[in-house]
């Protein structure tokens, strides 16, 4: 017998055990949080076509309501506005700067107009008559072919920085050190007029 062995390790035998693998319940959904959220439904308007698991929501109306007829006669008599569900939805998912200094009906007011506006549109090869703006007013184009081109910026000039020739002949020494403007000076002279000597070689 161990006399080293605790009372604890005497009257209480060691036992092992395995731990039991997990049979968790499976989630139906990936994400069940946000699952709820999702919508399966699209307007017949929008594009592209739906797809599943998407539907489109006409023909879901329709099952539902030959499924649930008093559904249809109590709800759906009238036939659903697409473009008053699609501003629903524009309406109700509206961010917070929308919210606070955006005006979501000019908004919806301005692409309804585009929309409209788009629908009656001319192809673009039609042969458009001649107009009086169009006898009044030449084509820039055709007298000048590079007419509608941006000019390219001009560089002002700094009246702040300094001119080195109108420096130099005011005898402006302001701003240069010992070297810039006494060795570097001496420097340039040697080299230029070969002080230390012709060059000899090419």
């Amino acid at each position: 017998m161990n006399p080293f062995l605790t009372i604890y390790t005497k009257d209480y035998v060691k036992k092992t055990g395995m731990r039991p693998d997990k049979n968790g319940v499976l989630q139906e959904f990936k994400d069940p949080l946000n699952e709820s959220y999702k919508n399966y439904l699209q307007l017949s308007c929008e594009e592209p076509p739906a797809e599943p698991p998407k539907e489109d929501a006409d023909i879901y109306l329709k099952k539902h309501i030959e499924k649930y007829p008093k559904h249809g006669k109590l709800h759906f008599q009238t036939p659903v506005n697409n473009e008053v569900v699609k501003n629903a939805f524009v309406y109700n998912g509206r961010t917070v700067y929308q919210v606070d200094y955006c005006d979501l009906q000019k908004d919806l007011e301005y692409k309804e107009a585009e929309r409209k506006r788009n629908m009656y549109r001319l192809p673009d090869d039609w042969d458009i008559p001649l107009t009086t703006q169009k006898y009044s007013y030449r084509n820039p184009l055709v007298i000048n072919s590079r007419a509608m081109e941006r000019t390219p910026p001009i560089a002002i000039p700094n009246n702040l920085d300094p001119d080195d020739n109108i420096r130099e002949i005011l005898k402006v020494t302001t701003g240069k050190t010992e070297y810039g403007g006494v060795i570097d000076k001496l420097g340039r002279i040697i080299m230029k007029n070969e002080l230390h000597g012709k060059r000899t070689y090419l």
